[in-house]
């Protein structure tokens, strides 16, 4: 029998050593409060790190300008992308949750709003399906897809900066008419930065919502189908944790 139990170690052994897969998941190097902050804190990182001990893998997080984040997983030298909403451009390189080939709310990181912010004192607003009054340019940050959506109204687009600090600034100095921001990041700034709070408002209501996905390039989805859709249903679950909706609460009173 000993040598039974030896032999028996001898065939787990290198499985226990084994090195856990690594995983390499870029993401925009520009913060988005509360769920992207500098030195890769924030609640993105932690909702995802939630699955390295279930689904035994190593996520490896990779800061890109976002349209390059974008480049890197359609040509296949990232295996996936966080934080990323819905188009069918992506689509045609990004794995994303599907059911009857539209995408699975339930599976999604999280949801956020698009929100227009204005000089106070002016009147551009969201009404009726339209903005109107607006003087100038919209300020948003190049990349996001909410760029078709407002180029498909016939909005004239500035998306010459990558966040959102940028585009308030702008807004600030009057070189552009109003910025579209999502809202969590653009209540920061008007809750933390004087000048902001005294000079900028947020419009109500907000012109779009989107849910954000945990998204995988064609390649790793090829070769890891099962554990792809085990992510999935584990950021749904660690999504709806105790623990994480904790931490949403406390990030949103910051």
């Amino acid at each position: 029998m000993r040598w039974l139990w030896l032999a028996l170690l001898l065939v787990l052994w290198p499985l226990a050593q084994a090195e856990p897969l690594s995983i390499r998941i870029c993401h925009d190097r520009e913060p988005l409060r509360p769920w992207r902050l500098e030195g890769q804190q924030g609640l993105d990182f932690e909702l995802i790190r939630q699955l390295e001990p279930q689904l035994a893998v190593r996520f490896e997080f990779i800061a890109l300008p976002w349209k390059r984040c974008l480049l890197s997983l359609e040509q296949g030298r990232v295996d996936g992308a966080m934080g990323v909403s819905y188009s069918d451009e992506r689509s045609a390189f990004a794995i994303y949750p599907l059911h009857e080939q539209q995408p699975q709310a339930a599976l999604r990181m999280r949801s956020e709003s698009y929100v227009l912010y204005r000089r106070k004192g002016t009147a551009v607003r969201w009404h009726e399906g339209a903005v109107v009054d607006l003087q100038g340019a919209i300020g948003i940050q190049h990349g996001y897809s909410v760029i078709d959506f407002l180029q498909h109204l016939g909005l004239p687009i500035d998306s010459g900066v990558g966040s959102s600090e940028a585009n308030l600034h702008k807004l600030l100095k009057g070189r552009i008419g109003a910025a579209v921001l999502l809202g969590q990041e653009g209540d920061y700034w008007l809750r933390h930065e004087l000048t902001f709070h005294a000079a900028l408002e947020r419009v109500d209501p907000p012109l779009q919502e989107k849910h954000y996905y945990l998204v995988y390039s064609r390649a790793f989805y090829a070769r890891h189908p099962a554990l792809v859709q085990r992510s999935w249903q584990g950021v749904a679950v660690a999504r709806d944790s105790a623990i994480y909706r904790q931490q949403l609460d406390a990030s949103l009173q910051d």
